[in-house]
């Protein structure tokens, strides 16, 4: 049953790197409320995380962040993701979240003209969001507003306890024969300052992923960028594990595994990214890697439980490794976009319709 508002619906934007203490606290709470709809068996977030991973966005993301009260309580926020790269300048994503029981009260479309409004004056053309089979309520939103249903992937988990650690013996094996003019190279923390330049490269094999039909660029990785990355898992308190295959003959490193997780809630371990140059895949480099990367958590991580990935549902190739491992679907995602122009015209003709109608008596 919808709960209405107490008051006007009044909408706040907050400085998210500078928030209060309070703000943060109202923030956290509301964050794990949405989990518990849509993750509820994961561990809740920390105030602290909420805190950290705000303050330490780089400079080169912009997020303006409107949130609705109820009292001091936040029931509804909405965020806009603008980054201020040289690539896909015509680009912003958003997100909006409203607590189920204020749901169909007009929140997500006042904030659709906060999120429209602020992508036109940076001259963003093109707006994304990612909704989930969770909350159905994004998927109508998307729906009723036009955009497009660009790009469908899963996470995907898989119960370590369910882990054939045959098949994990057999991939090792089969690396003795395929591998041999390659090393491993472990990582733990930051990216070494001598490899950077090399795993740049090998990062960017990222924009191979298959995109279906989102309307964007590739991007053009720097070691910033990536130094940038992971000051951001530091900051929240997470580890960050790397694992690197590199050619013996030329020096090159040439396919990588990585992961993060939170020590103090190590249940859940993310699989960040796998990726081999186009020139060495067919060798089992792919499978050596996550190979010796289980092995590694099982040792090393005995709390670990799971490990969560998300792939795109048109990658063949990764979700080949990923079901051979036992991974199965555990939350389906979907992507959409919409021309900032046409959303514009969405809430136009909204507004009309909300239009009071005259009262005027009319004096013939």
């Amino acid at each position: 049953m919808n709960q209405p508002l107490n008051q006007p619906l009044t909408i706040h934007e907050l400085d998210i790197r500078q928030a209060s203490t309070k703000e943060y606290a109202a923030l956290n709470i509301f964050a794990n409320l949405m989990q518990t709809e849509i993750l509820p068996h994961d561990p809740l977030c920390l105030l602290e995380q909420t805190i950290q991973k705000a303050k330490s966005l780089p400079l080169l993301v912009e997020l303006p962040v409107w949130v609705i009260y109820q009292n001091d309580n936040i029931v509804a926020r909405a965020e806009l993701q603008i980054l201020q790269i040289e690539q896909n300048k015509h680009l912003a994503t958003f997100e909006i979240q409203v607590l189920p029981e204020y749901r169909r009260q007009g929140m997500a479309e006042a904030f659709l003209q906060k999120i429209a409004t602020r992508a036109e004056q940076h001259e963003r053309t093109l707006l994304m969001t990612n909704t989930n089979n969770r909350v159905l309520a994004g998927a109508a939103l998307m729906q009723n507003i036009g955009a497009e249903l660009a790009l469908e992937s899963h996470s995907n988990q898989l119960d370590l306890a369910e882990l054939n650690q045959a098949l994990i013996s057999t991939w090792m094996t089969r690396a003795d024969a395929t591998c041999t003019g390659f090393e491993l190279l472990f990582w733990d923390g930051a990216f070494p300052e001598a490899h950077l330049p090399d795993f740049t490269t090998l990062f960017a094999v990222m924009n191979t992923i298959p995109r279906g039909n989102l309307q964007i660029e590739d991007f053009v990785f720097t070691p910033q960028m990536l130094r940038m990355l992971e000051q951001g898992w530091f900051a929240q308190g997470l580890k960050h594990w790397t694992l690197v295959a590199r050619e013996l003959a030329t020096g090159h490193l040439v396919a990588y595994t990585d992961i993060t997780w939170n020590p103090r809630q190590p249940q859940i371990i993310h699989q960040e990214n796998t990726s081999v140059l186009a020139a060495y895949r067919n060798l089992g480099l792919g499978r050596w890697l996550k190979a010796v990367m289980l092995e590694k958590i099982l040792f090393e991580i005995p709390q670990a439980q799971f490990i969560r990935t998300k792939n795109a549902d048109l990658n063949a190739p990764m979700l080949k490794i990923n079901h051979e491992l036992g991974f199965k679907p555990h939350l389906a995602e979907a992507r959409w976009q919409i021309q900032t122009s046409q959303l514009q015209l969405y809430l136009e003709g909204k507004n009309r319709m909300n239009k009071p109608k005259s009262k005027m008596k009319y004096v013939w």
